[in-house]
């Protein structure tokens, strides 16, 4: 795996560069970048990646970013039936919209270091980074589906935790 950080600052000119050695890619190699927006790398470029937004929008001190965080990772190497009980057992923790988002936006932060970690210490099977990406994309289909109304908190994170594969 190769990550381009802060692609943004490349010139067109070297994005240009970069579209025949990522078309001509083997199966075993990925190529990830990183950028403030999409829009910052050409369209030739846009067009053969996947995109992954990833928001920085954690607002909670450090104690309880830690504290969910951990929640998350025991939650993690849980069966199905512990997750819905934690749910159970939690529902005043997610006691609304915003509450359940804080707790999401964390989540989203340990699933995106998993991801990371995954990459550098498994670089020869990528199926893991797809797996976590796939599960943040849900993870963030889930938060806005909260956020516009359309879900309730407690059975946004239920579904979550229930369709969360063990990736540990």
């Amino acid at each position: 795996m190769v990550l381009v950080r802060d692609a943004q600052y490349l010139t067109i000119e070297a994005q240009n560069s970069l579209l025949k050695s990522i078309e001509e890619l083997p199966d075993y190699a990925l190529v990830a970048f990183s950028v403030d927006h999409h829009l910052s790398l050409i369209q030739t470029l846009r067009s053969r990646c996947r995109i992954y937004e990833l928001k920085d929008d954690v607002s909670i001190d450090a104690k309880e970013l830690k504290a969910y965080r951990d929640i998350f990772m025991s939650l993690l190497k849980s069966s199905i039936g512990k997750r819905i009980d934690w749910t159970v057992k939690n529902k005043d923790l997610i006691k609304d919209r915003n509450s359940a988002c804080e707790i999401l936006n964390v989540w989203e932060l340990a699933l995106r270091d998993l991801m990371v970690e995954s990459s550098v210490s498994k670089s020869e099977d990528f199926r893991n980074v797809v797996s976590f990406a796939g599960q943040i994309r849900y993870l963030q289909y889930v938060k806005e589906s909260i956020k516009s109304r359309y879900a309730n908190p407690l059975l946004g994170i239920e579904s979550f935790l229930v369709n969360l594969p063990n990736l540990l």
